[in-house]
């Protein structure tokens, strides 16, 4: 399969009355099309302004946004039709996306007469309906607004707007955060149907990590607006390598025996998260780190390949792992 994205040295950093906020710093990650990319990180890690920046929300300080074959690193206004309307958003609170005095008729129907030109009356009404059926919504809701809804109906709503411009990469930006588990597992079984019947790329923003286990191709990790590790999903599981991971996957509840087997031992993070107005020297993780040298305060670690495209910025990763898996006494 072709890659739909390119991502590369992605940067953003915001002017606010404190300093500069060092939102998102020189990450690259790629994803193919029709594959799932799961972006993943404490809040404040950077996510979802790298969402933002996909969507056109917010344009890059640097680097560059490769989407099929396009550079799309412009300002959102300069983007073509024809790659505006191939990129849906589906946010992470439909109570504030959707529009409280419009009825979901109109809601839907906003992007077909923007990006699909469609003006003939019957036909948008036929086009909702097709729409609110994928999604296993009644077509009498497009009469209804979005107060009549529950927040999973509402979740719904905004998944069949995304996909009125008939987009090949949809953002999910914390799609489930706000709902109960069983509306969460109604939203992402709607969503793998989708994405199997149509084709569809997905970017999953989201801080639970354990959702990705059975959603995500790719995973990657991220931390003080940098990614730390990126691996396939099982490998990723089964074998964390960045402390980081390795401290998010054992906070993980697990259901069976051989789950919690996988589970990293000895390893527990210290203090809080910096600020991104001043974040650390060297590895930004390193004050929280169990196993921080002093070379992990001073230089930041590059990201080293190992087999099957999987990437990990860590100093001593190696040693990490076989004093963890080993139990050496030695210190790290």
């Amino acid at each position: 399969m072709s890659e739909i994205l390119k991502v590369i040295s992605l940067t953003k950093h915001f002017k606010s009355s404190v300093g500069i906020v060092h939102a998102v710093d020189d990450i690259s990650f790629s994803i193919e099309e029709g594959k799932t990319i799961g972006l993943v990180g404490e809040s404040g890690s950077g996510k979802s302004t790298t969402g933002h920046m996909i969507a056109g929300i917010y344009p890059p300080t640097r680097g560059k946004i490769i989407f099929d074959g396009v550079d799309i690193s412009v300002d959102a206004n300069k983007r073509p039709l024809s790659v505006k309307k191939k990129i849906g958003m589906v946010f992470q609170d439909p109570s504030t996306s959707l529009n409280p005095r419009q009825t979901i008729e109109d809601i839907i129907s906003l992007p077909l007469k923007v990006h699909m030109r469609i003006t003939n009356y019957a036909e948008m009404r036929k086009t909702v309906r097709e729409l609110l059926e994928k999604v296993q919504l009644p077509p009498d809701f497009m009469n209804r607004y979005p107060r009549d809804l529950g927040g999973g109906e509402r979740q719904l709503v905004a998944i069949a707007r995304a996909l009125a411009s008939e987009p090949t990469l949809i953002i999910l930006d914390e799609p489930t955060s706000a709902l109960d588990v069983s509306v969460q597992a109604k939203i992402i079984t709607t969503l793998l149907k989708l994405q199997k019947e149509m084709g569809l790329t997905y970017i999953f923003i989201t801080h639970d990590l354990s959702l990705m286990r059975n959603v995500a191709d790719k995973v990657a990790i991220m931390y003080l607006g940098k990614i730390y590790e990126m691996a396939d999903t099982q490998n990723f599981f089964e074998e964390p390598l960045h402390p980081y991971t390795m401290m998010l996957i054992s906070s993980i509840p697990t259901l069976t025996d051989e789950e919690e087997k996988i589970k990293p031992r000895g390893i527990e993070s210290l203090g809080e998260i910096p600020s991104a107005v001043n974040p650390p020297k060297g590895c930004r993780f390193h004050t929280r780190c169990p196993f921080a040298r002093e070379e992990c305060k001073t230089n930041e670690p590059k990201g080293e390949k190992i087999d099957g495209g999987r990437i990990v910025f860590c100093h001593f990763w190696r040693e990490i792992k076989y004093k963890l898996t080993t139990n050496a006494p030695e210190k790290i």
